[in-house]
């Protein structure tokens, strides 16, 4: 029996598939706001249980996410003569094809660089760009319609296109994402209190 259920809605009131996002912040919510003291929580979402884990300390919290899958290579000339290779990721989690390419610098990359990604014979849901620097990979994302788990996407995605099978740490509008491979996955982990605050004490 799972420790917490999570039913998820959009803004017409429409029951949809719950986010791995809105997975973590219910978790988070009860254990670091609340002060449930459990280290690991089971949330049942859709039918599925998820499983959270936070550190000793409770600031920061994991969860597993199925592999991705590389599915082809294809090659793009943007603007400038920018001449990329580009790689179809089946991101399970999402039940979607992300478009992924790797560049000396992300800012290169405006949102029409990005759109041009998804243009092809293959169906792909959302793009991703990504550059890799001393402490962190830099991530830039886009989708033409509104994705719950974008920036989880493409940062996952992003992490099966580089190839490395080593921990990496992604960052997207100041926040960091640690991901690290494991046997039946990859191991997401974030901090805590970047993803919520509460201006109120009655939360």
């Amino acid at each position: 029996m799972a420790d917490l259920t999570l039913a998820m809605y959009n803004y017409k009131g429409e029951r949809i598939a719950a986010s791995f996002g809105a997975t973590l912040a219910a978790a988070m919510f009860l254990v670091k706001f609340r002060g449930l003291p459990l280290e690991s929580l089971d949330v049942e979402a859709d039918g599925k249980t998820i499983k959270i884990d936070f550190s000793t300390d409770f600031s920061q919290a994991s969860v597993t996410l199925p592999k991705c899958k590389q599915l082809l290579e294809i090659t793009r000339i943007f603007a400038g003569d920018i001449d990329k290779n580009i790689k179809v990721i089946s991101c399970k989690h999402m039940s979607g094809n992300a478009a992924v390419t790797e560049c000396d610098d992300v800012d290169m990359f405006s949102d029409s660089h990005l759109a041009d990604m998804l243009i092809g014979d293959v169906d792909m849901d959302f793009s991703a760009v990504f550059s890799s620097g001393n402490d962190a990979t830099k991530v830039k994302c886009f989708s033409p319609v509104p994705l719950p788990d974008l920036w989880l996407g493409s940062a996952i995605a992003s992490f099966t296109a580089s190839g490395k099978r080593a921990e990496q740490i992604f960052t997207f509008n100041g926040e960091n994402l640690t991901l690290t491979p494991v046997y039946n996955g990859i191991r997401a982990t974030l901090a805590c209190t970047k993803i919520m605050t509460f201006n109120t004490p009655y939360l």
